[in-house]
């Protein structure tokens, strides 16, 4: 006789025994078949991608030099890819720039030499040598001769670099080759990277021990203090923000140094969400948060809470507040800063003899959201008598889009944009024939 109860156990794992034949027969069967076409995708995919990128990680052989800060380190390749649609290799050359090999120092009969001066633009890791600003110029130039004399480019940029920081690069790299011209290459970031204040809140360093040159205004007005490059500048380095130095899993590390297929599901979708990026990223707080908090260590050791104004980062990005009417007592400081660089390359000029010019890039525009910007470094350019060549208003005049000038996910010039930015630089040399006289 069955135990009591013995009749209702039965019939429950009886249903059981039901649910799971049905859960086989009718969900197993998608699951696999989803999972092995997902697979085979991954596979797939991974595969192209092998096929057809040359490398799967950016390799950036920098090296630090207390004389100017960094540079590349010569005679390495420099690999750059955003991982969706451009790989480009470089060697560096002996000086430590993406450039070909350096002129010989001293004197240039027939040659005129015009040094171009910058930040990731000049360096421009995306495109071949073939194609970037200083040699489309040097062709177009030699093409015709100006004056009789052959062009000679020299390019010497790196990333996250202003005119403060770029003096060093003349000084050591550029006077002993005696250039008749140099162009000062400005980008839309240049006035914060001309603040130790702002540099330091972007890169978490100190501001009084930066491993870059700057200039900060004093008193009385028009006095400026050096701000030097401290060899020791990684002893004192900004405190990290509370759960704001996260690492990514390892699973996600591991994908990142080995997948090709992840990196361009990362580049090209999953980073555009910054709450996807930063929980895959292993980042707590997204990097205006922590900008705030660097702005307010700074504050609290200067006991100065009025030097940022009411800016704040999670509202305005740093680049930005230079074109907002009004600017705190930092942003301001900035343009001194910056105009003081200036001067200083003035100066240069007129001791050395060459020719001085500034060229605004793309990403610094005479007309829409930016234009107060433009204005300033306008401004700065027309008291000390420096020439001003826009690429944004050569573009407009031939017809064509600012934005043309650029990739689709990244700000820096594409091909297009370096001949854009060589052809509006010689319209200035032919209108300007005494320049290689």
């Amino acid at each position: 006789m069955a135990e009591p109860g013995a009749s209702g156990t039965n019939r429950h794992r009886s249903r059981v025994r039901a649910a799971g034949h049905w859960l086989l027969a009718n969900l197993l069967p998608g699951i696999l078949s989803t999972t092995i076409v997902l697979g085979i995708s991954l596979a797939a995919g991974e595969i192209t991608l092998r096929r057809v990128a040359p490398f799967n990680q950016i390799s950036w052989p920098t090296q630090f030099d207390p004389r100017y800060g960094w540079n590349f380190v010569p005679g390495a390749t420099v690999n750059w890819t955003n991982h969706l649609n451009d790989w480009a290799s470089t060697r560096v050359n002996s000086i430590g720039f993406l450039d070909r090999e350096p002129p010989a120092a001293g004197a240039h009969p027939g040659v005129c030499r015009v040094a171009l001066i910058g930040d990731s633009f000049v360096e421009a890791p995306q495109v071949p040598l073939a194609d970037k600003f200083q040699t489309v110029f040097e062709d177009l130039a030699n093409a015709r001769r100006p004056a009789g004399r052959r062009v000679q480019t020299i390019a010497l940029g790196f990333d996250g670099t202003g005119q403060s920081n770029q003096l060093p690069f003349y000084d050591v790299f550029a006077r002993p080759l005696q250039p008749d011209v140099v162009v000062l290459v400005f980008v839309a970031n240049d006035f914060a990277n001309n603040s130790t204040w702002l540099e330091s809140i972007r890169n978490g360093w100190s501001p009084q021990h930066p491993p870059r040159l700057f200039f900060e205004p004093g008193t009385p007005p028009g006095m400026y203090t050096s701000v030097p490059i401290d060899p020791l500048w990684v002893n004192d380095l900004l405190l990290p923000a509370p759960d704001a130095s996260g690492q990514p899993s390892h699973l996600i590390s591991y994908l990142a140094d080995h997948s090709y297929f992840y990196n361009w599901l990362y580049a090209g979708f999953l980073s555009h969400s910054a709450p996807l990026s930063a929980w895959l990223m292993g980042e707590p707080w997204p990097w205006a948060r922590v900008y705030r908090y660097r702005e307010m260590e700074i504050e609290n050791s200067v006991g100065d809470t009025a030097m940022f104004g009411d800016w704040n980062p999670e509202q305005v990005d740093m680049d930005s507040m230079f074109a907002q009417p009004e600017l705190p007592p930092v942003f301001n400081a900035a343009l001194l800063s910056t105009g003081y660089a200036l001067d200083e390359f003035k100066l240069r000029s007129l001791r050395d003899g060459f020719h001085l010019v500034i060229f605004v890039t793309s990403s610094l525009s005479p007309v829409g959201p930016g234009r107060l910007a433009f204005q300033r470094l306008q401004t700065l350019a027309a008291d000390r008598g420096i020439d001003l060549v826009s690429q944004p208003g050569y573009i407009t005049s031939i017809g064509h889009d600012v934005s043309e000038a650029s990739f689709k996910y990244d700000i820096h010039w594409n091909a297009q944009g370096h001949r854009w930015a060589a052809e509006a630089l010689w319209q200035y040399f032919q209108s300007h024939p005494g320049l290689c006289a």
